[in-house]
């Protein structure tokens, strides 16, 4: 079960080491942006509720480490249906691995940092309000195009 205990601990782990990482400097950045450059199958999952993004993400390289971009994909498991969600990207590639990222949708900025492994990107993310985390989850993408 996604939003059991332990397993919102070791979400709620994982993602503070990898922001820690991702919040490095931006002059610190030393991947380059074509590492994720092109269209992905994006799937993301709600470590507290029973809902689901499914859709794809494109990524422009901007130059250097940085990248731009948009979802457009469903939310499902909502008890008032499925419904469409679009979202502009903004990003930069840490090193050669290792991805952070925010998604806004609807004008919520969700976190993501994640670690490219071929033509796969997993990671988490994250919502934050100025009481604290407002959202939680885990993301995978597979590059199609």
């Amino acid at each position: 079960m996604i939003g059991a205990p332990t397993t919102r601990r070791a979400l709620r782990a994982a993602f503070a080491g990898a922001l820690a990482v991702a919040c490095a400097s931006p002059t610190e950045a030393t991947g380059s942006s074509t590492l994720v450059n092109g269209t992905w199958s994006y799937f993301a999952t709600n470590a507290a509720a029973p809902t689901v993004i499914n859709g794809s993400l494109s990524f422009t390289a901007r130059g250097g480490s940085t990248f731009g971009g948009s979802l457009d994909g469903t939310e499902s498991g909502e008890p008032s249906g499925d419904r469409r969600v679009v979202g502009i990207v903004s990003g930069r590639v840490l090193d050669s691995t290792l991805v952070d990222f925010d998604l806004t949708l609807a004008g919520d900025a969700l976190r993501h940092v994640g670690t490219v492994r071929g033509d796969s990107l997993i990671g988490t993310w994250v919502e934050m309000s100025s009481g604290g985390v407002v959202a939680s989850g885990a993301f995978r993408a597979r590059r199609v195009k």
